[in-house]
């Protein structure tokens, strides 16, 4: 086992599928801020955090930010700016189905509403054949075991690193029932697992992490930790309370219900135990509220692109003291760790 770390710097994000759009925004926001202050137009996001978990959307992000430049030793590939412009391009393709096969599926109610073609074809392009032990740093991706019915935690980084390419966990990580069928996948030595999305039991992966972290001996109540955890938006329900009434019109407002519901429980359990038992530590959940963007995870449209962005904006321009304190928080990191 290791010996637990005095300092450490975690960055959470939860699942929701395009609105991976709003975490985005907020990260580029944040190095674009973090670049100007530190006078370093090179300056990444990602270079301020030690250990990352993600869920679904969460997950693609998390690794991103944590794919290695082949070509500089020590330095991330992709800055938060670039995930986010090749989400907004990506999910036009992954999101969007025929005429065929939207009829074929039915909407999503008699087959997955979605072809994984497009989702793995991007998996390919940007995490290409990394393992989850190539990964820069720490990284803890969730998906559900539909065998063993548990949690299913892919490790990568400095963490014992779990036998699978990155694209694989990806690709379980983000098999969200109804959306896509689950992922059939194998790991490097050729065993087979069928996997869906963690947001089934975690779509927010903070106390899995924190149990990981916990468990392995990576912290224990001495450790100092600066926890950032983002959401993907909260807003009014996508469906009318009056219509719920028998098996298909609860499908997707369930979906809708559990993925809300887990991430909210898991950060509040989170909080509460980051602020008990580990002194001089932080937790920050920044979770905006959707007011004119869609809570649905495939609303793929220009304007809800840029309503995703604009309620993202609304949360910094709204919560100057929560955000300018981020900012000061992971300057400090930031200087340190270059120092």
């Amino acid at each position: 086992m290791s010996s637990p770390a005095k300092t450490l710097t975690i960055l959470s994000i939860d699942g929701g599928g395009i609105r991976g759009v709003v975490p985005l925004y907020l990260l580029a926001k944040l190095e674009e801020e973090l670049r100007q202050r530190l006078n370093n137009p090179d300056f990444f996001i990602s270079t301020c955090f030690d250990t990352y978990s993600g869920t679904s959307t969460g997950a693609i992000i998390t690794a991103g930010l944590s794919v290695p430049n082949s070509k500089i030793p020590g330095q991330p590939l992709y800055d938060a700016r670039f995930i986010l412009r090749a989400y907004l391009s990506a999910g036009q393709k992954i999101f969007r189905a025929t005429t065929w096969e939207s009829w074929k599926s039915l909407g999503g109610f008699a087959s997955s509403k979605y072809s994984p073609i497009a989702l793995e074809k991007y998996f390919e392009q940007f995490f290409r054949n990394n393992t989850m032990a190539d990964l820069l740093y720490n990284n803890l991706v969730v998906a559900y075991d539909l065998v063993d019915r548990k949690p299913f935690v892919f490790a990568g980084g400095h963490f014992e690193a779990s036998p699978f390419r990155v694209r694989e966990a990806l690709r379980a990580s983000t098999s969200a029932p109804v959306y896509f069928h689950p992922a059939n996948i194998k790991d490097l030595s050729g065993k087979e697992y069928s996997l869906i999305d963690g947001g089934v039991v975690a779509n927010s992966p903070t106390l899995i992490l924190l149990q990981y972290l916990l468990a392995g001996n990576h912290i224990d109540h001495t450790t100092e930790l600066t926890w950032l955890s983002l959401g993907t938006g909260v807003g009014a329900p996508s469906f009318e309370i009056k219509d719920l009434d028998g098996a298909l019109s609860w499908l997707y407002p369930l979906l809708d219900i559990l993925n809300a519901g887990s991430a909210n429980n898991a950060s509040l359990q989170t909080d509460t135990i980051v602020h008990t038992l580990f002194s001089n530590s932080t937790y920050t959940r920044i979770n905006p509220h959707l007011s004119y963007a869609s809570t649905g995870m495939d609303d793929i449209s220009p304007e809800n692109l840029q309503a995703l962005q604009d309620a993202s904006q609304a949360y910094i321009d709204t919560h100057g003291a929560i955000w300018e304190k981020l900012v000061e928080q992971l300057l400090t990191i930031a200087r340190q760790k270059n120092a």
